[in-house]
């Protein structure tokens, strides 16, 4: 497959899939590997089943949870809460989680690439890049 592209991410786990996201969305022309037949890496795969880092830790939890994370893993948040795929912040030891459900996180997040535009290319590797001096070129 030729493909002249701006940006190739390879893997579509939760960082993959906000790169390629965002970088299609400014009118990058994205080229996007992922070895298996979806997105989502240890979330969906390994069913990890929390985002975390979204709310401040505190000695005081009981305070409720203090959201100190945005950008577009609140909009991937908000994708998966509209699928049903989310439950409300839960106490962690000193801070705060929520759980997701692995299948709706792959569903979050083919729906954020394709409406980028962002190409995909699932079950292939990328095992090296062929270089022109400083150029990619393959």
């Amino acid at each position: 497959m030729l493909a002249d592209v701006d940006v190739v991410v390879v893997g579509l786990g939760a960082a993959g899939v906000a790169a390629a996201t965002v970088a299609a969305e400014e009118g990058l022309n994205v080229l996007a590997v992922e070895r298996y037949g979806f997105a989502g890496g240890a979330a969906v795969a390994g069913m990890s089943g929390t985002i975390c880092g979204l709310y401040l830790a505190s000695e005081r939890p009981d305070d409720g949870p203090t959201q100190v994370v945005a950008g577009f893993t609140e909009r991937f948040r908000l994708a998966l809460a509209a699928r049903g795929g989310l439950t409300e912040p839960q106490l962690y030891g000193k801070t705060w989680t929520v759980a997701h459900d692995p299948l709706m996180w792959r569903e979050a997040a083919d729906a954020l690439l394709t409406r980028s535009g962002a190409r995909i290319i699932y079950h292939a590797v990328v095992t090296s890049a062929i270089m022109d001096g400083r150029a990619v070129r393959g």
